[in-house]
C-alpha cells in the first residue's frame, strides 16, 4: 500500500528521487522565508570574558543602515521593524564625508556567569553627536549620549575620546549605535575591561604628553632665539609650530578636554582654524628663510598668491561649515608641503 504519511515519504517506486528533492526544497523555502518577512535580524556577535585579549575590536562586526534624511527614530531602530540592515562590506567602519545619519547593530556576550562592566571606547573626538543603547525586546536599559557638539562636562567618563560604560549581563546583550557628523563618519569601536583601559591609556597619555612637552619646548627655545637674534624667520617658525601643536591638539581631542570645555562653538572649527594657521605660517616661514623676494621675485609673488589664499581661507574657516573648511585646508596643506619641499 502507498505510503502519504508526509511530503518527504518516499515509499515506493512511484516516488521517485526527483519528486522527493522537489518536496524537500518546498518545504525549506515554506520553513524560512516567514522568518524573512518578518523581518528577522541575526546581528553579528562579540564575545566578552575576564581572559580575553583587550581591546576586543568591534570593527565591522556590526550591522548598519543609512539614514540620509534624519528620519529613523529610535524606537524604529530597537524593533526592528522595516529596518533595511545591511553587513559592512568595507575594511573598515569610515563611511567619509557625509550629511546622513548611520545607524548600527551588534550584540556583545558575555560568556561569564555574572554581570561585568565593559567600556565602550569610539577614539575619534570629532563626531558631532554620538547614541549609543543597550536594549532588549525594544527596550532601553542603558544609553549614553555624547559628541563634541555637548559641553564636555556631560561625558559619563571624563576622557579626550568617548568612553561610555555599559553594564553586560550574563548571555547576549543588543547594542545599537547612531553616528552623525560634520565631518567623516566613523565607527571603530573597542570594548574594554576597565582595568586593561586604565593600564593603556596611561601608556598613551604618558607618550602623548612626551610629544607635546618636546613641542612646546621648541615654541620656547625659538621664542629666546628670536628675542636674541631679532631674525622674523623665528616668529614665522613659532608661529607654524605653535599652530601645528594646537591641531594635534583639538584633532586628538585635548584641546577640548582641558581648554575650551564648554566653548562649542569655538571646538566646531578650531581644527580647520589651526590647520590654516599652520599653512600660512609654513608659507611665510618659507619665504623669509629662503628669502625669495632677494632670490626670485616671480617665486615670491607665487607664494605670496599662495599666502593670500590661506589668509582668505583662514578667514572663511569662521564663516563656512566644517565639513567644507576643512576639505580646502587639507588640500591646501598638500600644496604647501609641496612648494615648500621643492623650493627648499
Amino acid at each position: 500500500m502507498q505510503n502519504l504519511n508526509g511530503p518527504l515519504s518516499c515509499p515506493n517506486k512511484f516516488r521517485t528521487k526527483a519528486r522527493c528533492v522537489l518536496n524537500a526544497l518546498v518545504l525549506l523555502l515554506a520553513t524560512i522565508l516567514p522568518a524573512h518577512a518578518k523581518g528577522d535580524i541575526v546581528a553579528p556577535q562579540i564575545n566578552y570574558s575576564n581572559e580575553a585579549s583587550f581591546p576586543i575590536s568591534v570593527g565591522t562586526q556590526m550591522l548598519y543602515v543609512e539614514d540620509p534624511s534624519h528620519t529613523l527614530s529610535t524606537e524604529q531602530v530597537l524593533s526592528g521593524n522595516n529596518i533595511a540592515w545591511q553587513p559592512i562590506q568595507k575594511a573598515s567602519p569610515n563611511f567619509g564625508f557625509t550629511e546622513s545619519a548611520f545607524w548600527f547593530r551588534f550584540d556583545l556576550v558575555n560568556q561569564t556567569a555574572s554581570e561585568a562592566e565593559v567600556y565602550l571606547e569610539l577614539p575619534i573626538p570629532v563626531l558631532d553627536n554620538i547614541k549609543l543603547y543597550r536594549f532588549s525586546e525594544g527596550a532601553v536599559l542603558e544609553k549614553h549620549y555624547v559628541g563634541d557638539e555637548r559641553p564636555f562636562p556631560e561625558r559619563p567618563i571624563n576622557h579626550q575620546a568617548f568612553v561610555m560604560p555599559f553594564q553586560l549581563g550574563p548571555g547576549t546583550n543588543q547594542f545599537v549605535l547612531r553616528i552623525e557628523s560634520a565631518g567623516t563618519v566613523e565607527a571603530p569601536l573597542s570594548v574594554w575591561s576597565p582595568k586593561s583601559f586604565l593600564v593603556s591609556d596611561g601608556n598613551e597619555r604618558l607618550l602623548q604628553g612626551l610629544w607635546f612637552g618636546v613641542m612646546g619646548i621648541m615654541v620656547l627655545y625659538n621664542l629666546f632665539l628670536l628675542a636674541l637674534l631679532r631674525d622674523v624667520s623665528y616668529l614665522h617658525y613659532i608661529g607654524f609650530t605653535f599652530s601645528y601643536l594646537m591641531f594635534q591638539g583639538a584633532l586628538k581631542g585635548y584641546g577640548f578636554a582641558y581648554i575650551w570645555p564648554e566653548q562649542l562653538a569655538w571646538n566646531s572649527f578650531a581644527i580647520s582654524v589651526f590647520i590654516a594657521a599652520s599653512n600660512l605660517f609654513a608659507l611665510m616661514f618659507v619665504s623669509s628663510f629662503l628669502d625669495l623676494a632677494g632670490h626670485s621675485r616671480k617665486v615670491f609673488k607665487l607664494i605670496s598668491f599662495i599666502a593670500g589664499l590661506s589668509v582668505l581661507i583662514f578667514a572663511l574657516t569662521f564663516i563656512l561649515p566644517y565639513g567644507i573648511t576643512v576639505r580646502v585646508n587639507s588640500a591646501m596643506s598638500m600644496v604647501t608641503c609641496i612648494v615648500a619641499a621643492t623650493l627648499g
